[in-house]
């Protein structure tokens, strides 16, 4: 993607290989860890972070992503969730700590399902959450 990776890890799920790169790079002057997720030689996700907190540099991250994706200006600094026709989703996140910009793109979601199926396993009916009512009268 952008040449050596600061990290990575690889991982085979249904068959193929699910593999997150790390960099550590200077997005528009502002120090931040990128990940990037690449399944089936897809990339289909990717998280931009932003460690260096501060209520300027939130405004900064902020209205550069509302400038790109043509929001109003006014949701800047603060959480945003964006999704187009196009089923990708881009989610803008204060944690108070760090700024999270994560997007993902599900255009293709067919070869996505072995990884939902994957992460989102059907549970066992002894484990499913059970849920408990009681009546109280008085």
């Amino acid at each position: 993607m952008f040449g050596q990776p600061n990290s990575f890890s690889i991982m085979r799920i249904g068959g193929k290989d699910l593999a997150s790169y790390c960099y550590k790079r200077i997005y528009r002057g502002l120090k931040a860890k990128c990940v990037y997720f690449v399944y089936d030689h897809h990339f289909f996700m990717g998280q931009y972070i932003f460690s260096e907190y501060s209520d300027k540099l939130l405004k900064e991250i902020s209205a550069i992503f509302t400038k790109r994706f043509g929001i109003n200006e006014q949701v800047s600094g603060t959480n945003f969730y964006i999704e187009d026709n196009h089923n990708s989703r881009f989610m803008f996140q204060d944690s108070g700590f760090s700024v999270n910009c994560k997007f993902i793109t599900l255009q293709k979601k067919d070869f996505l399902q072995p990884l939902i199926e994957f992460y989102n396993p059907p549970l066992p009916e002894d484990d499913k959450p059970k849920t408990y009512s009681k009546i109280i009268s008085e």
